[in-house]
């Protein structure tokens, strides 16, 4: 009799774990994530940056002695555009991450510190709670068998083992889910304290989580912005080394003086013999007697 929901009751009894650690799994990545971001000193030193712009930049304004800056605004500094030309060109994020890059480089790999706000950003409060609450319903339903099977005044041998079979497991698994809803209410706090933490709004419940999205996505564009600085530097190197190159090359020329033939650098004979390009043997010794001869009759001269 009941087999259905003997059946059901005891499918629980073997899935309750795995759900619950699911849950539990998920509720430590936020905790890691909240950890992380509190803990960010890096994070706190690129803010101070940004906020330091943002005043120098609204000065004279009612907005140009914030004392601190949403973490919204920062995914706005990759869309506004500089008027410089040239190298110092690109978006306020790029000038504020040359100035992170100047002022404190130490803060340039803060993103390495948050490994899990991404992850984070994938959950909410919303669904852990209903997470939790599918783990109680189910156990609601087993203690329900649990009790109805208990009440029969016979009871045979398969009802017997059930019972015995499920009392120690709802021993268990029922307080397990009031620590978990207590771990979830927690961890609600927690991100609030964070958010208090650096100045930002307080948001409800399911959205409470998009904070580590916001700060996954800057992170990101933080390190696009830092390539893209880093590449016009290697830029602006190799031009500068080839303009140098040349400069020494025309002054190397003007210093041949008159001769008529290429300049000969003193004690380099691979580089003497590579000015002669592809001309014959005959010409290069041709060449090199002339400017022999020369060079003795300055001696001769002087």
């Amino acid at each position: 009799p009941r087999l259905r929901q003997r059946l059901e009751s005891l499918h629980v009894t073997h899935v309750f774990e795995e759900h619950k650690g699911d849950v539990e799994a998920k509720l430590a990545v936020v905790g890691n994530a909240c950890t992380q971001v509190s803990s960010s000193a890096g994070l706190v030193r690129v803010l101070e940056i940004v906020l330091q712009v943002g005043n120098y930049i609204n000065g004279g304004t009612r907005r140009g002695a914030a004392a601190g800056i949403k973490f919204d605004s920062l995914l706005k500094l990759s869309t506004i555009k500089n008027n410089a030309t040239g190298e110092a060109a690109g978006t306020m994020l790029n000038y504020c991450v040359r100035l992170v890059q100047s002022q404190r480089p130490d803060a340039l790999d803060f993103g390495e510190s948050l490994k899990d706000v991404q992850e984070a950003s994938q959950q909410t409060f919303t669904q852990l709670d209903s997470d939790q609450r599918s783990l109680v319903a189910s156990l609601e339903s087993v203690r329900a068998e649990y009790e109805a099977l208990r009440a029969q005044p016979v009871q045979d041998m398969s009802t017997t083992t059930f019972l015995s079979v499920i009392s120690p497991f709802l021993s268990k698994a029922l307080p397990a889910c009031e620590q978990l809803k207590a771990d979830i209410n927690a961890q609600k706090e927690a991100v609030k304290a964070l958010m208090r933490k650096f100045g930002q709004p307080p948001t409800e419940d399911g959205q409470a989580l998009e904070v580590f999205g916001t700060i996954s996505t800057f992170k990101a564009q933080f390190n696009d912005a830092l390539n893209q600085n880093k590449a016009v530097e290697e830029a602006k190197a190799k031009r500068e080394a080839a303009e140098a190159a040349k400069a020494r090359r025309q002054a190397g020329k003007g210093g041949a003086g008159g001769g008529g033939g290429p300049a000969q650098p003193e004690g380099n004979l691979f580089s003497a013999f590579a000015q002669f390009g592809s001309q014959s043997q005959d010409d290069i010794v041709a060449q090199l007697r002339e400017k022999m001869a020369a060079r003795e009759a300055a001696k001769r001269s002087g």
